[in-house]
């Protein structure tokens, strides 16, 4: 499975290792990814 995420955020602001949550259009299920990493 592939996800692609777009957003905008100072080159400060997106260095690191971020945790990436995602809900269900209900808002009941969700996943949880960590290690989340912006070239």
């Amino acid at each position: 499975m592939r996800v692609v995420i777009e957003a905008d955020a100072p080159e400060a602001e997106s260095r690191g290792s971020f945790t990436l949550k995602v809900w269900d259009a209900e808002g009941t299920r969700s996943v949880i990814v960590t290690g989340v990493t912006y070239p």
